[in-house]
């Protein structure tokens, strides 16, 4: 399948974040320490581009446990930073891969690298914009 047919993997209006938990933990940080904001960034953009890294890989060979956990995993810390379309694309994958369903699994993963890159320069522009 082409990065073009992953697009339907959700739904086009699907909003890239939760806006109503990028703007929890916003108000949090700021009540808490303002540097939370860009700690909690680092950590999540850290974390999950070495995951990421590690999908495709563990894909190619097979290791559908290990695909399936990785998903998991970005599937939650995504959805703690209000990144709606990243964990909603790597619950899909998941459950693809625990259903056996294989064959767009590069192409999910694929529409899941650019989904994060998006989210993560939008979650820096909402950060640094408090």
């Amino acid at each position: 399948m082409d990065t073009s047919m992953a697009a339907a993997f959700i739904e086009s209006d699907e909003p890239l974040l939760d806006l109503t938990q990028v703007e929890l933990l916003r108000q949090t940080a700021l009540e808490c320490e303002p540097e939370l904001l860009q700690e909690l960034l680092d950590l999540y953009c850290g974390d999950n581009a070495a995951r990421l890294e590690q999908v495709c890989p563990a894909i190619a060979r097979r290791d559908w446990a290990e695909a399936a956990k990785l998903a998991h995993a970005v599937a939650g810390s995504s959805s703690n930073m209000g990144g709606n379309r990243v964990s909603k694309l790597c619950m899909l994958l998941e459950s693809n891969v625990n259903e056996g369903r294989l064959d767009d699994l590069e192409a999910i993963a694929g529409q899941i690298e650019k989904e994060f890159a998006r989210t993560v320069e939008a979650l820096q522009k909402m950060f640094h914009s408090s």
